[in-house]
């Protein structure tokens, strides 16, 4: 089965996986990678631009198929283009990768551009997403997945920006996907930021973390296996939980330097 990582991107209707699909090197814009995130923004991870090259190879991952309701599988045909909008004029891009490897995972993807972006997701596009597709099944290769889209508010977005979740869990017990995205304008400049995260159902905990956990709770007091069993799925359902609610805040923290770092340069 192909990584659900890369699977899930092409669902997102991600800007960054069209701007992958253009072979034109030309694209790329020296003034816009000066607006790109400091590598600072992204402690603990390891950042780079996005060269033509990269762009020029296109997304690899496989598309979903067999989409249910058919309400979804049109509108996402309908709101996901084959091509980089003509109007385009120039593009730059980042990759920020976990220095240390581990589950759950999350790499960043952050995507600027200039011109005629009329091509992009549309508010009611989006809208009719949310609706349409607000949970939905599929097939990777044959390989069953259920999913669904949130939409995604945050004060850090401009006037006129949105953004999405996406989550997509594989039916025979594979690892689930998490998918954040945000979008917008600032002055002439288009932006896109997106988080894939590997295992988002994952505890970051080890099962014996979890046990370490739940021993001292009491440590005078020797619990029966049941007990034992109740408290590492307490703490690992808390673990879980907690991992989310950083990766959210994480992602509106480097949203917000993302539109403040385009305004103060506009």
């Amino acid at each position: 089965m192909p990584s659900p990582a890369r699977s899930a991107v092409p669902l997102a209707l991600s800007l960054s996986a069209l701007l992958a699909l253009t072979g034109c090197a030309s694209l790329f814009g020296p003034g816009l990678e000066e607006l790109l995130l400091p590598r600072n923004a992204f402690s603990g991870y390891t950042v780079h631009s996005v060269d033509a090259d990269e762009v020029r190879q296109g997304p690899s991952s496989p598309s979903f198929t067999e989409i249910e309701p058919r309400e979804c599988a049109d509108t996402l045909a309908e709101a996901r283009p084959d091509l980089l909008p003509e109007g385009v004029e120039a593009v730059a891009a980042q990759q920020a990768t976990p220095n240390r490897r581990g589950t759950p995972e999350t790499v960043y993807h952050y995507t600027l551009a200039t011109g005629d972006l009329s091509g992009t997701p549309t508010p009611e596009s989006v809208k009719r997403l949310l609706t349409d597709c607000f949970t939905f099944t599929g097939r990777i290769e044959d390989e069953p997945v259920t999913g669904a889209f949130q939409s995604l508010p945050s004060d850090a977005l401009p006037e006129g920006g949105d953004g999405v979740l996406v989550t997509s869990t594989p039916a025979g017990g594979g690892p689930s996907v998490e998918v954040r995205m945000a979008w917008g304008r600032v002055s002439e400049v288009h932006f896109l930021l997106v988080a894939v995260t590997l295992g988002a159902d994952s505890s970051p905990l080890s099962p014996e973390d979890l046990t370490a956990e739940c021993l001292m709770e009491d440590p005078a007091a020797t619990p029966h296996i049941d007990e034992l069993m109740e408290c590492t799925d307490r703490m690992r359902d808390q673990a879980v939980e907690d991992a989310a609610a950083e990766r959210a805040d994480r992602f509106d923290a480097l949203l917000a330097k993302a539109v403040d770092r385009l305004a103060e340069r506009a």
